[in-house]
């Protein structure tokens, strides 16, 4: 072989490997990135959800510990769920009507 051969063949190896290589790498490296941003993603939401959680609980925990007076202020600006108008402090409890037998 010639001298000319070799380099040839050395070099379209070199290529071959460079243009396989490269792109694996690259696509290992945005695939963990958009992992990192994924999980910084859901990170996010969890965070969210949680202080949203435990600013309802605070709210709901001065309301349930607030005298009636204030509580009745308070009952035009807060919205307590699960609280229904027979279970609201100070009123009558209302039975919920039985279905209808046949």
């Amino acid at each position: 072989m010639h001298a000319d051969t070799i380099v040839a063949l050395v070099s379209a190896g070199l290529a071959t490997i460079i243009a396989i290589w490269v792109p694996w790498v690259a696509f290992r490296l945005a695939l963990r990135q958009d992992q990192a941003r994924w999980l910084r993603e859901q990170r996010a939401q969890l965070y969210v959800d949680l202080l949203t959680e435990a600013h309802a609980e605070k709210e709901h925990l001065e309301y349930t510990l607030a005298d009636d007076d204030t509580r009745e202020s308070m009952r035009r600006y807060y919205t307590i769920s699960g609280c229904h108008p027979w279970s609201a402090p100070g009123s009558a409890p209302v039975e919920p009507s039985s279905p209808a037998r046949p």
